[in-house]
């Protein structure tokens, strides 16, 4: 209950923020500024629902003195759906004009419900999917420029380093 209020809320806040695209990103506007704290919040969610038919009850039934084929004995409809909430948290913070720090939280709720000849089932799950904390730093190139991070995550603890590059702006 606590996480589903936790994913209204922050759906609610972050509804009214639009992301208007005048001028294309920068490679400074990558990095947080010397000094200051950014909030970074992501909401995803999927939606899955299958149809399809299903067995029960199978009978094996001798064809030869070495062979065998088994049959089902109920044939149905089978449905089901599922529903997959992601809510990450980030916090970044400017250390100097060309590193900062962050950290990431996730967390999911999942539900989902099936019928079929088994009968009905229904299931929900709820919890924390894991933390990254790592710095990222930006090297400078002609043209363009490199940010370099490396990430530790503690729930499998792994520790992670990326490159991405970046060009600066041309007008065509």
């Amino acid at each position: 209950m606590r996480f589903a209020t936790l994913f209204i809320i922050s759906t609610l806040l972050s509804l009214p923020q639009f992301a208007w695209a005048d001028i294309p990103l920068t490679l400074e506007d990558l990095l947080t500024d010397k000094g200051k704290l950014k909030l970074d919040l992501s909401v995803s969610y999927a939606n899955s629902d299958r149809q399809g038919i299903s067995t029960a009850e199978p009978v094996t039934v001798q064809t030869g003195p070495t062979s065998f084929i088994t049959l089902p004995t109920l044939i149905g409809d089978s449905i089901s759906n599922s529903d997959t909430n992601v809510v990450t948290l980030g916090l970044r913070y400017g250390l100097t004009a060309k590193a900062e720090i962050y950290s990431r939280f996730s967390g999911v709720t999942m539900s989902q419900r099936s019928s079929g000849l088994e009968g009905a089932s229904k299931s929900n799950e709820s919890g924390f999917v894991d933390t990254w904390a790592g710095i990222n730093y930006q090297f400078k190139a002609a043209g363009g420029g490199i940010v370099g991070n490396i990430a530790w995550r503690p729930s499998i603890v792994a520790a992670n380093f990326g490159l991405a590059q970046y060009r600066k702006y041309r007008e065509w």
